[in-house]
């Protein structure tokens, strides 16, 4: 039975998604921890499908509780071959001077950070941003496909009741810090209400979401220009460069 150090591939459900889990969870298998992977996998569907159930009433009591209102109204292939190239070169190195194990997305997802701030800088139109997405989400879907088709889900079958407490837990545990703790510290307006609906689905599921509980939300009670350009940012980018460190680290620590 895997030790209770497993339950970090998943990213305990409060940060990352499906890809994130695949990724540490084969790495944590290739350093011979059992069923990772699948407990990844298991954890990151759930806190999707939760990220997405929760969201919308967090954010619906929020708004009839305060009574808040909108303050608002409303070259692609080779540069991320570039990236993928030299960040996984990068990565490698790393891994050979430190003797840390990286996970390969994270020097390219490093080294894209800095492609992108330079070229936007310096010509700000020309990242096509609808051409990244739909590559994002073919390969994605790939991904995920081949990932999904490759683990053994009866292999965890014992850990099913622990997991999901553990999950419940979290998910009650975002909710509550999301109303109580974030929403106040974020203003306890309508801006705020709405990164709370990001943050719901961020810290349960990924990024996609974060987007599109925002998106339900906005729709509902009116547009937040304010959480559209920081819960991105925060959930893209900024989670990593915190969480990457925290949980390569603790794999190296405790492998």
């Amino acid at each position: 039975m895997p030790s209770s150090f497993d339950w970090n591939d998943g990213r305990g459900c409060l940060e990352g998604g499906h890809g994130a889990a695949t990724a540490f969870g084969q790495t944590l298998e290739d350093m011979g921890i059992q069923s990772a992977l699948a407990i990844g996998i298991a954890a990151a569907t759930f806190g999707l499908v939760a990220g997405g159930l929760v969201g919308g009433p967090t954010v619906k009591y929020l708004v009839s509780k305060h009574d808040l209102k909108p303050t608002e109204t409303d070259e692609v292939v080779l540069l991320i071959t570039f990236c993928m190239a030299v960040g996984t070169y990068l990565g490698e190195l790393f891994s050979t001077a430190t003797g840390f194990v990286l996970p390969g997305y994270v020097g390219a997802m490093f080294v894209a950070v800095i492609a992108r701030n330079i070229v936007d800088k310096f010509k700000p139109d020309a990242t096509d941003m609808k051409s990244i997405n739909l590559i994002s989400d073919v390969t994605l879907g790939i991904f995920l496909s081949m990932a999904l088709m490759s683990i053994k889900l009866w292999e965890v079958a014992d850990l099913a009741l622990p997991m999901l407490v553990i999950v419940f837990v979290q998910v009650v545990f975002i909710v509550l810090f999301g109303i109580f703790v974030l929403f106040r510290l974020l203003g306890k307006n309508y801006d705020a209400a709405v990164m709370v609906a990001g943050f719901t689905g961020h810290g349960l599921g990924a990024t996609p979401n974060a987007m599109a509980n925002m998106a339900a939300v906005t729709q509902r009670f009116g547009p937040s220009r304010k959480a559209f350009q920081v819960v991105p940012i925060v959930g893209a980018f900024l989670i990593d460069v915190f969480a990457m460190p925290i949980i390569i680290t603790t794999i190296n620590l405790f492998k």
